[in-house]
């Protein structure tokens, strides 16, 4: 305050000289991006305009003063106009709500801001914090701005972060620190997140109109910023608080870690925000309220967080050791914040506490907050369902259908897109508790090309982390996963409605119990349900989600339109659990609505609306396969699915053969049900593993998925994700349940027809690549010469074609001239004036710079095969890749200092059979060593001779497959 003070009265603002040692100023930085002055005029003029009255005197403008020259060239190419403007506040108000005010103001001049066109960033604007970044480095910083060598300039405490945005492109805006926290790492959870801030804000009292809490395009850690801010200042958290509980640690069964009344608080607002308190991913955040400083690290621990206390009682928090360049022997305490643990430092106290001591802080908050018994307010709002079986109301449902058309199960099956793969699959699942595993991949075709209509689930493909946010291992690190779901009226939504004094279906919002069901995944049985829709206190409905075949692509719109006029309603007359039905498919003339869409259009819809929170969207569809399935539909919005079609399968128990000893045995249906979910709930953690998330809150609403194949009438209804080609529309839906329905009509015995789709690597052009992989074949010889004549059986053919063999020409032709079935099949080389050979690479030198065996492991090939293609590679000298399977030591160069008996064992073999194992016959040079070896996470032996016997080294970022599942890829 006293430097801020005394550069008003050496700039003769206005008011300035009449400042009183005591009085307090409010100082906030703003980057004007514009480069034009009349933009920066307009800019300045409308900041000015809206912080006039209140709390505040306006006395003026600075111009920070800078250093551009020590800048590099693409920093100074982009450098905005940094300007501070001094506020001299009024002791009326409480510091509390001069932040508050402040902060609703910038919130109001960032929307006014962009409904006129303006580019500009206010960096801070606060009574507390000041905030001087920039694209700048570290060492660039001091020398950049002069304040910050000026003695006056003084402080309690200062974070700083030196990292860019890496996931947008750097600038000024997206520098760190923000206006409370910096981050490091990357929020896995992001789209989730947004999303759900996104819907939170539109249930806010609109006392700003049109103001969203997140700020579009900017980076994750200013997103996550955002939202701290917003606990902070509107929700009246402490600093601590809204970062414990915005980044949780896994806390799911570790009561006697944390501590039972921990465990009830974060059970609590785990309850109560949902995906608004599932921050999740690699993170390293240091943040101060101005009084408070606090250090953080993520639920599992994936960046460093250190922390050195000195003599002084100064707390340093740092990512790496020697960051201050202490003195060792000043340091009387230090460490490093283990998985989800906090450290913090209070300026006032000059205390600082530990991962516990904070939470007992949080604790007592809460305490103060919602009452002393946490765990008997957890207890009297939470459900537990113990129903887990098949019902009766399901089989009298199903048994009227059936009779009515006189089909069998198959016969519905067929009707809903299943065919008698998937029936099998599913019944492996109840079979072995897991999905079964594909051996070498998945060739089926796009499914944008499909002979079948297949369901929209098989249109999206999963993402998956790279690189700086890494997915997790859900084997090893599944302790820290949990895919526990809530269904009803959540506590935040309920002291919303109360704090308003809302009325909802002529009961006043503090009347109606707050009661949620708490489900260990979000798969249901049909009993489940069944309890769900008799516990009144949840608010059950169901919303039909069919349309009439006979309308076609406009009926099947305004069903859509109409769906979501329904839950509209049924939220506002006090609906919690809104089900979304395709049940009543296949009588009187109706069929299902695809149930990615319903849910899509109706999660999207309320979320504009403000009213996503409120209400809990389950999805009972006949579509639903296999995990993959669940999982679309929970990164579409579903809280919970009921897969009752793929349960029907299971009704009345498995009996299976064994292959080996005919043996048979069978599974209950309550046994197969279990196996069910529990393969499904696997699948569903290794999808979210992928994206590096550990809570279902994390990926419920993130849309994960990209589509191939869905066109902008289908974007429409389900939303902000990437579509880069286009696709079927809703007239092609119709057409999808006109095939299916006729092909279920036309079934003469009560058996699924099979998948026609066509397999890239089918048994016909598995056997003409073997054909043509051992005919005798004109082998072209290594050599350098640009024109070589290779031998050809009729002078006048082409020198190059009569090298090819009949049997490879056979191959190709059905490669080339195949069904469609990846997007590249759509592509032809266009027509062109040939180029002399002259032009190209000789033969040897396309073999060894282009030449390159895949990247798998011996484990996956067998040794033989393995050996075999290393050996045929080095001969064209190509590369071969080890895979991350490690490889055999008697396959490397033989060393210039070998010694011992294994390496004269490998040279007398060598020398024994100097035509398959070496080079050229020099024993030291190995015919069968990958040029090329991976490591994964240091596993396989990897030691100094593999690397060194490497001509290149991939490190892979993230593990692969795990043993035996390298076909899920």
């Amino acid at each position: 305050h006293a430097f801020f003070r005394e550069q008003a009265k050496k700039l003769g603002l206005p008011g300035a000289n009449e400042l009183q040692s005591s009085d307090r100023v409010a100082v906030g930085c703003v980057f004007f991006m514009d480069a034009e002055a009349a933009h920066r005029d307009r800019a300045r003029a409308l900041i000015t305009e809206s912080l006039q009255g209140g709390p505040v005197t306006l006395l003026g403008w600075r111009v920070v003063p800078t250093k551009v020259d020590i800048l590099p060239k693409e920093a100074r190419d982009c450098l905005p106009g940094i300007e501070q403007i001094i506020l001299k506040i009024d002791g009326s108000m409480s510091e509390g709500d001069l932040e508050r005010w402040l902060y609703r103001r910038r919130l109001e001049l960032r929307h006014r801001l962009t409904q006129a066109g303006l580019s500009c960033f206010l960096a801070s604007l606060s009574g507390r914090l000041v905030n001087y970044k920039g694209l700048l480095t570290s060492f660039h910083l001091a020398g950049f701005y002069d304040d910050l060598n000026d003695p006056s300039f003084e402080s309690g405490l200062a974070i700083f972060h030196r990292r860019y945005s890496t996931n947008t492109y750097p600038n000024w805006a997206l520098a760190q620190p923000f206006r409370f926290s910096c981050h490091n790492g990357e929020i896995n959870t992001l789209h989730t997140n947004r999303n759900a801030v996104h819907s939170y804000s539109r249930s806010l009292d609109p006392a700003i109109p049109g103001v969203d809490l997140h700020t579009p395009k900017m980076s994750d850690s200013a997103s996550l910023d955002e939202w701290l801010e917003h606990l902070i200042l509107e929700k009246n958290w402490s600093l601590l608080r809204a970062l414990r509980l915005t980044v949780p640690p896994a806390w799911e069964g570790e009561a006697d870690v944390w501590g039972r009344e921990a465990v009830d608080v974060f059970l609590y607002y785990r309850r109560a925000y949902g995906s608004l308190c599932a921050w999740d991913g690699p993170a390293g955040i240091i943040a101060t309220d101005g009084t408070v400083m606090a250090g953080l690290v993520d639920r599992m621990g994936l960046r460093p967080v250190r922390w050195f206390s000195d003599q002084r009682g100064w707390l340093y928090i740092a990512s790496e050791s020697g960051v201050f360049g202490l003195e060792s022997s000043t340091i009387v305490a230090s460490g490093q914040l283990q998985p989800g643990q906090m450290i913090a430092f209070d300026t006032r106290t000059s205390e600082r506490f530990d991962s516990f001591q904070v939470m007992n802080r949080i604790t007592s908050e809460a305490r103060a907050e919602l009452g002393e018994d946490l765990e008997g307010l957890n207890r009297s709002q939470i459900i537990v369902t113990e129903s887990f079986d098949f019902s009766t109301q399901t089989d009298e449902h199903f048994g009227k259908l059936l009779s009515s058309h006189n089909w069998s199960v198959d016969h519905l099956l067929q009707a809903h897109g299943w065919d008698f793969e998937r029936a099998v699959f599913v019944k492996d699942m109840a079979k072995l508790k897991k999905e079964p595993l594909s051996s070498m991949g998945f060739d089926r075709v796009l499914t944008i090309f499909s002979l079948e209509h297949q369901t929209l689930f098989k249109y999206l493909q999963q993402t998956f982390a790279e690189v700086t946010n890494p997915p997790i291992d859900p084997y090893r690190e599944g302790g820290a996963m949990s895919l526990t779901t809530y269904l009803g009226r959540s506590p935040l939504v309920y002291e919303q409605l109360k704090s308003r004094g809302q009325k909802i279906s002529g009961v006043k919002a503090d009347d109606l119990p707050c009661r949620q069901m708490e489900l260990s995944g979000p798969v249901l049985s049909d009993s489940a349900v069944e309890e769900i829709r008799r516990q009144e206190v949840l608010g059950y409905k169901v919303l039909s989600a069919v349309y009439p075949l006979e309308g076609g692509a406009t009926a099947l719109r305004e069903s859509l339109l109409k769906l979501r006029r329904e839950a509209e309603r049924a939220v506002h007359d006090g609906f919690n659990v809104l089900v979304l039905s395709d049940r009543e498919a296949f009588m009187d003339g109706l069929v299902p609505i695809p149930s990615l869409l319903s849910l899509g259009t109706v999660h999207n819809y309320l979320g504009d609306q403000g009213l996503r929170e409120r209400c809990s969207l389950v999805v009972q569809a006949g579509d639903i396969q296999e995990g993959h399935d669940v999982a679309c539909l929970v990164a579409f919005g579903a809280d919970a699915t009921h897969p009752y079609l793929m349960l029907r399968l299971i009704r009345n128990g498995l009996t299976f053969t064994e292959a080996d000893t005919k043996q048979e045995w069978s599974l209950t249906p309550r046994e197969c049900l279990e196996n069910i979910v529990a393969a499904i709930e696997d699948s569903f953690k290794k999808i979210l593993s992928k994206m590096g998330i550990t809570t279902i809150e994390g990926y419920r609403g993130a849309k994960l998925f990209e589509a191939v194949g869905f066109g902008p009438e289908l974007m429409e209804f389900l939303g902000d994700f990437p579509s880069r080609i286009g696709g079927i529309g809703l007239k092609d839906l119709v057409e999808d349940s006109v095939w299916r329905l006729k092909k279920a009509e036309a079934m003469k015995q009560p058996v699924l027809g099979r998948n026609r789709d066509y397999h890239a690597f089918n048994a016909k052009v598995r056997m003409a690549l073997r054909k043509a992989a051992t005919a005798g074949a004109a082998i072209l010889p290594m050599q350098t010469d640009p024109e070589p004549v290779r031998p050809s059986d009729e002078g006048g053919e082409d020198a190059y074609s009569g090298a090819i063999s009949r049997e490879y020409e056979e191959f190709t032709k059905l490669v080339n001239n195949r069904t469609p079935t990846v997007l590249r099949d759509l592509f032809a080389v266009a027509e062109s004036t040939p180029i002399s050979l002259s032009d190209v690479q000789s033969a040897k030198e396309i073999a060894a710079n282009h030449f390159r065996g895949a990247a798998m492991s011996h484990g996956a090939l067998t040794k033989e095969s393995h050996q075999d293609i290393a050996a045929g590679i080095n001969d064209l000298g190509g590369k071969t890749n080890s895979g991350e399977g490690g490889e055999s030591r008697h396959r490397n160069d033989i060393p210039e200092r070998a010694w011992g008996p294994f390496w004269e064992q490998v040279r007398a073999d060598r020398l024994a059979n100097p035509e398959q194992l070496t080079i050229d016959g020099d024993p030291r040079k190995s015919r069968l060593r990958s040029r090329i070896r991976q490591v994964a996470s240091g596993r396989f032996g990897v030691d100094a001779e593999y690397l060194m016997n490497a001509d290149e080294i991939q490190i892979k970022m993230a593990q692969g497959a795990k043993p035996g599942e390298g076909g899920q890829l």
